[in-house]
């Protein structure tokens, strides 16, 4: 079925992450609103003003959507009309029935099945990008790969101290910057990471004030990912 009204699956809709959902969901509480001075949603499209131009949504504009609810109760509505007329085939059976097939909708299919396997541990399936687990392997492996300039010489490596330092800020905020490890392990402002310069550049997105580490939730709330 068709143009039966936005219903949002998505859990970034519910937290107001996602920006185009939000849209949606702005424009069917508008569309509700003023829908209260009318028997239906369907009837405000067609005796208001405002709706005889345009009724539908444009590209980047949803001020026009209608809730999935708001259709349901158009349908409950004219089947009781149709009663109040005598049409004796618009039965509350006939209702139900024109319901259960209009707004039916398959149930949301698991991704599982499309998870490879791990490289490293037989049997087993990789970890998904947005675990805690995951999320600290990736922080961790970056900072195994730093390397800090605080002389003539090639670079170094962390050195142990500097590399609990920094592990340890895992966990504790939503996103950690390069800003954040020279201060947690007490860098000099002589040292430098190698590649990654002290102010924003004129051109270039990398800097001191970017993310090493960004987490999708937030780990703080996993303690057992947060050990050494």
């Amino acid at each position: 079925a068709k143009r039966r009204g936005f219903r949002s699956n998505s859990k970034k809709v519910a937290s107001s992450n996602d920006p185009e959902g939000g849209k949606a969901l702005r424009g069917i509480s508008e569309m509700t609103e003023k829908a209260q001075r009318y028997t239906t949603v369907g009837e405000m499209l067609f005796v208001d003003p405002e709706f005889t131009a345009k009724k539908r949504n444009r590209p980047d504009d949803y001020s026009h959507t209608v809730s999935r609810q708001s259709t349901r109760e158009e349908i409950v509505e004219l089947f009781k009309k149709q009663r109040d007329l005598g049409a004796s085939f618009a039965s509350e059976n006939l209702m139900k029935e024109f319901l259960g097939v209009a707004y039916f909708q398959r149930p949301l299919q698991a991704s599982e099945s499309l998870v490879g396997g791990c490289p490293f541990e037989p049997g087993q399936k990789r970890s998904p990008s947005f675990a805690p687990s995951f999320e600290r392997f990736r922080y961790l492996s970056k900072l195994n790969t730093l390397t800090i300039i605080d002389g003539a010489g090639p670079g170094r490596r962390l050195e142990e101290g500097e590399r609990q330092a920094a592990a340890a800020l895992f966990g504790t905020k939503k996103s950690i910057t390069y800003k954040d490890l020279r201060k947690a392990m007490g860098l000099p402002d002589v040292a430098a990471f190698n590649g990654v310069p002290g102010e924003k550049p004129a051109k270039g997105s990398l800097w001191e004030g970017v993310d090493i580490c960004r987490s999708v939730g937030t780990c703080a709330t996993f303690p057992c990912m947060m050990g050494p």
